[in-house]
Parts: C-alpha cells; sequence; structure tokens
C-alpha cells in the first residue's frame, strides 16, 4: 500500500521580527525580506522535488515548529504571519498546488525551548491522500 509523503525543511532562523504579525514597518521596507525568503525558499524546496519525485498531491497539512529561547512568551499567530513568504516561496516551487485553505490545512504551531543562538525552525509538510 502507498505511503503519504512527507517533506521536512529545517532552517536556522526563525521568522524575521520584521515580518511578524505585530510589526509596524511599512511595505517598502518589508518588501527585501520578503522577495529574499521566498525565492530562497523556492530553491530550496525545488533541490527537494529533484531529490524527491516530484510534488506532494492533494490537500497537504503543514507543521511550524519554532525552537525559541522564549517559547512560553511566544504568540503563535505573529510567528504563522511571519511564515507566509516561506509558504509563498514553497508554492512557487511547485512542491504544492496551492497555499489556500483548499490545499493546505496549518496544524497549530509548536513552541520548543532552546539555549539562545540555537533558534531554528522546522517545517513538516505532510500528503494528506495517498498516491494512486
Amino acid at each position: 500500500m502507498p505511503e503519504l509523503r512527507e517533506a521536512r525543511f529545517e532552517m536556522p532562523w526563525l521568522p524575521p521580527a520584521i515580518l511578524r504579525g505585530n510589526s509596524r514597518a511599512g511595505w517598502r521596507a518589508r518588501q527585501g525580506p520578503i522577495r529574499m525568503m521566498r525565492r530562497t525558499t523556492e530553491y530550496e524546496t525545488r533541490e527537494w522535488l529533484i531529490a524527491n519525485g516530484g510534488a506532494l498531491i492533494g490537500r497537504v497539512a503543514v507543521q511550524y515548529e519554532f525552537h525559541t529561547p522564549s517559547a512560553s512568551r511566544c504568540d503563535p499567530d505573529n510567528f504563522i504571519i511571519g511564515m507566509k513568504s516561506w509558504l509563498d516561496g514553497v508554492r512557487d516551487s511547485g512542491l504544492i498546488a496551492g497555499d489556500s485553505s483548499k490545499h493546505v490545512t496549518l496544524a497549530a504551531p509548536r513552541f520548543v525551548s532552546c539555549k539562545r543562538g540555537e533558534e531554528h525552525t522546522i517545517v513538516t509538510i505532510t500528503e494528506n491522500e495517498v498516491r494512486t
């Protein structure tokens, strides 16, 4: 029986504060970080596509795991907003069919405590349908 495929990405950073929900930066200040995150993600995701036999099919579940020294004080909404450009880059690469609610289910984010200097983000994208 075919198994559901899973794509796992680990980034050595947390979503930049300028892209999080409570940032007061204007659109012009945000454009550079948005463009950089989106393009970098698209490139890295295409490498996964080549190595793992193509796009994930159907609806997918996205799980964010943020490793931060202040895990107990983090606002989940702000961190998810900060990952929007990352998910746009995944969509641009063709790994997933789209990033709307028709194609993506967001799981509640997990926050894990870590030492200062060891911050990172893990994203797991799992197929919800088996390939036939």
